[in-house]
């Protein structure tokens, strides 16, 4: 897969989806719906909504994400994201602000 940054990866999935806390999808009527951030990303890189199309790269990119170090205290990006969406509560677009600061 040719991966985006993560923060134009966020951007395009919180365009397609709605945003959640607490778990990495949300599906109804066969389709996502909402998603956390890392979720939000998975839909855009895997360019659709469909469960299963987005259960296929979902290890891929939280392996991608959590491979990625943030430059402050070198903590994996995937956990960071994990901190900025269920423990801060900043929305999908503060996260990709902030993260797109970061470098990514």
């Amino acid at each position: 897969m040719d991966h985006k940054k993560p923060s134009v990866l966020l951007r395009i999935g919180c365009k397609q989806v709605g945003h959640l806390r607490g778990r990495t999808f949300d599906r109804r009527d066969g389709k996502i719906q909402s998603a956390c951030v890392v979720g939000m990303m998975i839909v855009a890189a895997a360019g659709s909504v469909d469960p299963n199309t987005c259960n296929e790269l979902e290890t891929e990119i939280c392996d991608w994400l959590n491979g990625l170090r943030c430059p402050d205290d070198k903590s994996s990006l995937g956990e960071r994201l994990v901190d900025l969406n269920d423990g801060v509560c900043l929305s999908p677009e503060e996260i990709a602000d902030k993260i797109e600061s970061m470098g990514f």
